[in-house]
């Protein structure tokens, strides 16, 4: 016997069914799930389960999951014998689970799980210094200020290009209160 108190709601009980003969849950594919992005609330999230290979005509059952564990209402459809197609819009900035499964067998890799988060903001940005503002001369290091603070959570990606289109390396310093100074230096008017 165990000494140590017992797990919250053990003992658990499980459901043991036999398997259906001939029955390839294994070959279900799920795609358009990307686990290693950031999802953003209000964004239409869109995948799809392929069932053709399992061995027979097959529904998959579909669960979708905040991590309050309250279920997300989807929207699903057969758009061709054996392939169907799924979508839901996150409303809250948590994460989110996706369980595919077919006879009552979880697709590989299932459940899925997907951060989503709140939108940026882009017009509460606000980006100023002599950097933007001018002049800036070539050949001379320069910065400007990225203040996100009114923007919303998320990460700031800056890209500069010179009027030939040629990349411009940059420096972008986390300030560590919601802004970011750039720095760069133009290699050419």
């Amino acid at each position: 016997m165990w000494a140590e108190p017992n797990l919250l709601n053990s003992p658990f009980v499980l459901k043991v069914i036999e398997p259906v003969a001939g029955l390839k849950a294994s070959a279900t594919r799920v795609t358009g799930i990307d686990e290693s992005k950031t999802y953003t609330v209000g964004e239409k999230i869109p995948f799809r389960v392929d069932t053709r290979l399992c061995g027979y005509d097959v529904v998959p059952k579909v669960e979708i999951l905040d991590s309050s564990l309250n279920k997300i209402n989807y929207g699903a459809r057969e758009i061709t014998p054996g392939i169907f197609e799924y979508n839901f819009i996150p409303e809250q900035a948590v994460k989110h689970n996706i369980d595919v499964s077919v006879g009552l067998v979880s697709a590989p890799g299932a459940p899925f799980a997907i951060n989503v988060k709140e939108p940026i903001d882009t017009s509460k940005l606000r980006i100023y210094g002599p950097g933007v503002d001018g002049p800036v001369y070539s050949k001379e290091p320069t910065r400007f200020t990225i203040d996100a603070t009114q923007a919303g959570p998320g990460a700031v990606e800056v890209a500069l290009s010179d009027d030939q289109g040629e990349k411009v390396d940059l420096d972008v310093l986390d300030n560590q209160d919601g802004s970011f100074t750039v720095k760069y230096t133009a290699q050419r008017p």
